[in-house]
């Protein structure tokens, strides 16, 4: 699973799913609960990048209660954060909030610095825009104790999403999203880079119609070949939007 991980942090989503598929095989082979927690933990995450939310939110939770029974603190841990996640895509913050308190409580708890970083990080997006930068600096000052260069990724790229700026980074948005792309491009982060893309566009949409469909379609066309199907169908659904306004002028 630990390779599974670094395919999703270099954004090969489809790559993964073999890989998940022997494991799987493997944990129901073996009868061993902490496995099988591990890798349905996994599933989910994979299910939730291409757009299958009930699915994942259905993996997350067989996660859950295996890691419940064998007392797997770790996989409970990463079940709370991906049911969490998956609350927030699905627009129920209230949802997203008890989850991700108790994945960082757990997190925090057991040393699992990176759950709590991605934990934190959804946190910061499910709540009150007043106690966002608070929680975003502490995301922050773990991400940088915890020195994952994918991690610093997740963290600037949320906070210039939420318009809260990234030090280190340009004062302009656009501008610091490129700076950003330039990071994550010699890390091989090819899903960072298409959410850059997509960021850039709905930077540019209100004053820069045709700049932005540019974005959004370089967007696209990268998440979906990296088998990123939720977040390309959010591209492809600002580029709809983007379409009919530049015919509407």
């Amino acid at each position: 699973t630990a390779r599974v991980r670094v395919l999703r942090d270099l954004g090969l989503i489809e790559d993964s799913i073999d890989m998940l598929q022997s494991a799987r095989d493997l944990a129901d082979e073996l009868e061993d609960p902490r496995l099988f927690a591990i890798v349905h933990v996994e599933l989910g995450h994979h299910a939730m990048l291409t757009g299958k939310l009930s699915d994942a939110a259905q993996e997350a939770r067989r996660a859950r209660d295996m890691a419940l029974s064998c007392d797997a603190n770790a996989e409970l841990t990463r079940a709370e954060e991906l049911l969490a996640a998956i609350a927030l895509l699905s627009g129920d913050h209230d949802e997203a909030l008890r989850h991700a308190r108790d994945a960082a409580t757990r997190a925090e708890r057991h040393g699992l610095k990176g759950v709590l970083i991605s934990a934190l990080l959804i946190l910061v997006q499910a709540s009150p825009p007043e106690q966002r930068p608070e929680i975003l600096a502490q995301a922050r000052t773990l991400s940088e104790e915890f020195a994952n260069p994918f991690r610093d990724l997740d963290v600037a790229l949320t906070s210039l999403r939420l318009g809260l700026g990234e030090p280190g980074l340009a004062g302009d948005d656009y501008v610091a999203l490129q700076q950003l792309a330039n990071r994550a491009e010699p890390l091989l982060a090819q899903r960072h880079l298409g959410l850059c893309q997509l960021a850039q566009a709905q930077v540019l949409a209100p004053h820069d119609v045709r700049g932005a469909l540019d974005h959004a379609r370089l967007s696209e066309g990268l998440l979906r070949r990296l088998g990123a199907k939720l977040e390309a169908d959010r591209a492809s659904e600002l580029v709809a939007q983007l379409v009919a306004i530049d015919r509407a002028r």
